[in-house]
C-alpha cells in the first residue's frame, strides 16, 4: 500500500471506501449534469450553482470528520457505537446526490412522466410538513 492510499484508508475509514467511491461517482455526475444544465439555463455564475458546489466541498470535508468521531468514541473513549457514524453519514450524502441527480434531470425536463409528479408531491409533502413544524 502507497502512501497515498494510507492516508485515504486513514481519513476515509477502510470499510467505508467502497460508500466514498460511489459517493465520488455520484457527485461528478451530479456536478456535470447540474454544470450543463446551468449553463444552459444561463445560471452557470449564479449564486445558486456556486452555493451548491460549496456545499458539496463541505459535505467531502464533513466524511473525515465523522470518521474522526467514531475513532473518539470506540479508541479513545472506549464507548462502542451500535453503528459507523462515518458510514451512515457517507450513506445520507450519497442518498442526497442521487436525489440530486434526478432533480437535474427533471430540471431539465428529461422526467415529465409519472416520476416528476412523484417528486412534485414529495416537494409539496416536505414542504407542507416543514410549514407545519416552523409553526408549532
Amino acid at each position: 500500500m502507497n502512501f497515498v492510499e494510507s492516508v485515504l484508508v486513514y481519513l476515509f475509514d477502510a470499510n467505508g471506501m467502497h460508500l466514498i467511491q460511489w459517493y465520488l461517482i455520484l457527485l461528478a455526475i451530479d456536478v456535470v449534469i447540474g454544470s450543463i444544465n446551468s449553463i444552459v439555463k444561463s445560471k452557470f455564475k449564479s449564486r445558486s450553482y456556486l452555493y451548491g458546489i460549496l456545499r458539496k466541498f463541505g459535505a467531502i470535508l464533513l466524511i473525515p470528520l465523522a470518521n474522526m468521531i467514531d475513532d473518539l468514541f470506540l479508541n479513545y473513549m472506549h464507548i462502542p457505537l451500535s453503528i459507523d457514524i462515518s458510514d451512515m453519514y457517507t450513506m445520507a450524502v450519497l442518498l442526497y446526490e442521487a436525489s440530486s441527480i434526478v432533480e437535474n434531470f427533471r430540471m431539465m425536463g428529461i422526467f415529465t412522466g409519472n416520476l416528476g409528479a412523484i417528486l412534485d408531491k414529495a416537494r409539496t409533502y416536505i414542504k407542507n410538513e416543514d410549514e407545519k413544524s416552523s409553526k408549532k
